[in-house]
């Protein structure tokens, strides 16, 4: 889609490539492998994203499927909602979805104590009819 996009003239034309951070997703360097930041087009920050992940078949399928682009605004809202922490220490001492959730165990040969903190965080828009998604053919 970004080629397609970026091969009309006006956007050629209108494509702001300096970054200048405006957003704490530019700044999250575990992303830049799947996130690229491309400009500014009029108010829209453009971005390219390219996760996957591997279905029950073992196959890598993309997250958002090649010709697709989701327009978000730029005054859109979310919330940070917990879910459910995958520990099952956790879940029989009543703990399901918390913020945080602080553990330690020890290992043998070598011995070894281990500090972790668990969170399953989930961003939710206050309001997904703000999106688009289009189907560029």
């Amino acid at each position: 889609v970004w080629a397609k996009f970026i091969s009309f003239k006006v956007v050629k034309d209108s494509l702001k490539r300096d970054s200048g951070s405006v957003t704490e997703l530019e700044s999250a360097p575990q992303l830049k492998a799947v996130v690229q930041y491309k400009g500014h087009f009029g108010e829209y920050a453009c971005y390219v994203y390219k996760g996957k992940y591997t279905d029950e078949t073992d196959t890598e399928q993309n997250y958002m499927p090649a010709g697709q682009l989701l327009i978000a605004p730029a005054t859109s809202d979310g919330v940070r909602a917990y879910g459910a922490i995958e520990d099952a220490e956790a879940n029989e001492s009543g703990v399901f979805a918390a913020a945080r959730y602080p553990s330690n165990f020890f290992t043998k040969n070598p011995s070894i104590e281990i500090i972790q903190t668990q969170s399953a965080p989930l961003m939710v828009p206050l309001d997904v009819n703000a999106f688009v998604s289009i189907i560029v053919m």
